[in-house]
């Protein structure tokens, strides 16, 4: 058996996503049987964090899978859309989505819009992943199983796979003699995570006061990991928590391995108030170095640390606090840490080796295995019915749900998270409604740079001032500016991005800014900056076909830049374009009731000129809705389509195109009525009498199929012998 690793990135050294790749990577070559050969690719990558990996591009992937499609690729994946999507879910016959779960959006939205994005559209992905028959999913815990169940998949697709950590193979403390507490100075809690919204940063530093607070001594709270420089809401306020807390804040960053290692050693207490994790490794790295740990039990950990005394099921500040103090004593503390010896020893490198195994040999054998449960003696009539029924079902369908009909997972509880966000968007919304509807004759709103996700090197101009000198940073070619996410009405509208441009390179530098709704471009520019401060203003137009688009306006350098920029925000302007177009046409169409009654020769020339005119107006958003159409995209493409039809009705080919795409998205009645305008239009077209006998048959009306099949028959020309079949066909219903 061959097996393909694939990542989207195996840069960062720290990142638990690229140990647990590098880790299997390790395994299936040197120790799985089953496998004979294991390769590694990456769509990016650096030689220096893995330098003992030999990783290979994507094109050397793609060639491999195409001269071996019996490969069994591994896709480590967390959430967005990808690149490889369509490649994998066409062209792989053995796909594997290790998924490491993703934190759902009403954690970030409103404060980190672009990691709700990620969520949004990553949740999307998954359950297009879950169509695919062929694709069988590794989830990193009992929690990341339920979540993909409860978005359609079925339980016998999935097996559970641990993450690995850089730290299990490694000499640990497990064996050493007890660490008794010995009073310090200052209590030492630790915690390690990104800085992101959903991990609990501001109520651990809200714990780390209430411990001081009661035992009226020192208190350190030391946060390791990577995220509190990126310049968005979230990070500002986390800033300002930290400023105003009671307690010793020490904010690490990133940190390498045996800086790591001496905090685990050092500390004396690990919490984690994290709200969604999908396995949680820090926690279980702190216990390997006999590090007692104080939890709140949710997601991953109900199940993980259902053993944990100290991993509380409920939000109650006062009784993690007493958690903490509790471990000063040095009879808990020694209890708790034999406690988290045991809950440890579950996972280890050996029971992760295992499980990998257990899910290649299942994957072999059958990729659709039903996993029995073991039933009682007496359930073993139960358990045969069941099996036969379910095998009846896994043969006829590959998942759990009806397609369009939602359904909510088990804790069905409204949180404040819920409440936050549906207020949010309701309010935006009334915001952006109003100011864009309002009968003036340019409506327009602005957005404020901390209505923006936005990466280091990227400063919003309110936080100037006096003698403030902004940070010269290296900056990748990645997206720096991302935002607002917010849906707008449909219409014509120009924005307006609102930057200056430090340039600290003695070379031109490109950036690309751009205009993104779903995963369609609306537009982009290219503007080049020489050395030196610029001040830019740029505008880009577009337009908005449907109601309630959501808009990402992005700019991204298109190479690695170095220097920075001052973001002032952008602004969107509703102009009148459609209108003055409709007015025109308005004017046209009187002119020539006029010219009607003038010359024949005159009146058929402005005829021209103004079918002319109107073809050209409508080209656009023909040509927009071919493209949809040949992705599939039929509502896109219809909307499109109709514009152009608007403009321009006489446009015989798109009138056709817009039936035949109603019909593929199901929309009989409106498909029915465009053949129809169109048969008025042609009535001695072949191949559209063929086509509307087509639609007639999927439709269910056979009368009118042979009707329109023995037209196209009696028309001959190169559809009769297709006709001829079809007729043969109907004839027998």
């Amino acid at each position: 058996m061959r097996v393909a690793l694939l990542a989207l990135g195996l840069a960062e050294k720290n990142d638990s996503v690229c140990n647990d790749i590098v880790w299997q990577y390790h395994f299936l070559k040197t120790a799985c049987l089953s496998v004979n050969e294991v390769r590694i690719f990456s769509g990016c990558y650096k030689s220096s964090s893995f330098p003992d990996i030999p990783v290979e591009s994507i094109d050397n992937f793609k060639n491999w899978l195409q001269n071996d499609p019996d490969i069994i690729v591994i896709f480590h994946y967390c959430d967005s859309t990808t690149p490889y999507d369509e490649f994998l879910r066409e062209k792989c016959h053995h796909l594997i989505i290790r998924w490491h779960n993703s934190t759902p959006p009403w954690f970030t939205f409103g404060i980190q819009n672009n990691n709700a994005l990620h969520s949004l559209l990553g949740y999307e992905n998954i359950i297009r992943y879950i169509d695919c028959p062929s694709v069988v999913f590794w989830a990193n815990s009992e929690f990341t199983k339920e979540q993909l169940i409860a978005l359609g998949m079925t339980p016998e697709r999935c097996q559970i796979v641990y993450p690995a950590s850089r730290y299990l193979d490694m000499t640990l403390l497990a064996h050493d003699a007890e660490k008794p507490f010995s009073p310090k100075e200052s209590l030492k809690l630790l915690f390690v995570s990104r800085v992101v919204a959903h991990k609990g940063h501001a109520n651990l530093i809200a714990l780390a006061d209430r411990v001081k607070e009661i035992i009226n001594r020192p208190v350190q709270l030391h946060i390791v990991g990577k995220g509190l420089d990126d310049p968005n809401n979230f990070s500002k306020q986390l800033l300002n928590d930290i400023k105003e807390a009671r307690s010793e804040v020490i904010i690490h960053g990133l940190i390498d391995d045996n800086e790591l290692i001496n905090l685990y050693k050092t500390s004396d207490v690990f919490v984690c108030l994290s709200e969604h994790e999908g396995f949680g490794l820090p926690v279980f790295e702190a216990m390997y170095y006999r590090l007692p740990v104080v939890c709140w039990a949710i997601t991953s950990f109900c199940a993980l640390l259902r053993k944990h005394p100290f991993a509380f099921e409920s939000f109650d500040l006062d009784l993690l606090a007493s958690a903490v103090m509790s471990l000063m004593d040095n009879d808990v503390r020694e209890y708790i840490i034999s406690l988290q010896n045991e809950i440890v020893s579950s996972y280890n490198s050996s029971g992760i080796k295992n499980q990998i195994s257990n899910a290649i040999s299942n994957y072999i054998v059958d990729t659709m295995r039903n996993v029995r449960k073991n039933f009682s003696s007496s359930g073993a009539y139960i358990e045969e019915i069941i099996d036969k029924n379910r095998k009846f079902l896994m043969d006829s369908r590959y998942g759990s749900y009806e397609e369009g009909i939602p359904f909510d997972s088990h804790g069905n509880i409204v949180s404040l998270y819920d409440l936050s966000i549906y207020n949010q968007f309701i309010e935006q919304q009334e915001r952006l409604i109003g100011l864009l509807t309002c009968p003036i004759s340019s409506p327009r709103v602005s957005f404020e740079p901390d209505e923006f996700s936005l990466r280091k090197g990227v400063i919003p101009y309110s936080s100037f001032s006096e003698g403030y000198t902004p940070e010269i940073s290296e900056i990748p070619p990645q997206h720096i500016i991302f935002g607002p996410y917010v849906q707008m009405p449909k219409g014509d509208y120009i924005a307006t991005l609102k930057i200056d441009i430090f340039n600290a390179l003695k070379h031109k530098v490109s950036f690309e800014i751009d205009l993104q709704s779903g995963e369609k471009q609306l537009t982009r520019r290219v503007v080049t900056v020489g050395p030196g401060k610029v001040k830019l203003e740029k505008h880009l137009n577009f337009a908005i076909m449907s109601e309630n688009s959501l808009v990402e306006l992005r700019l991204q350098p298109k190479e690695k830049f170095r220097g920075y920029i001052v973001f002032y925000g952008a602004e969107f302007i509703k102009s009148k374009k459609i209108r003055v177009c409709f007015s025109m046409n308005i004017l046209l169409n009187r002119l020539h009731v006029v010219m009607k009654k003038s010359s024949s020769n005159f009146f058929r020339a402005f005829n021209k000129v103004r079918n002319f005119y109107r073809f050209w107006r409508s080209r656009d958003f023909f040509r927009k809705a071919r493209k949809a159409a040949r992705q599939h995209q039929w509502k896109i493409a219809s909307e499109f389509y109709e514009e152009g039809l608007q403009i321009y009705p006489l446009f015989y080919s798109g009138l056709v195109q817009l039936a035949h795409i109603y019909k593929e998205d199901g929309q009989f009645d409106k498909a029915r009525i465009c053949y129809e305008k169109a048969i008025i239009q042609k009535p001695d077209d072949a191949d559209l009498c063929l086509q509307i006998g087509h639609f007639y048959k999927l439709y269910g009306d056979w009368e009118k199929a042979r009707q329109f099949y023995r037209q196209a028959l009696s028309l001959c020309g190169t559809v009769a012998v297709d006709a001829l079949k079809e007729l043969e066909i109907v004839d027998h219903n």
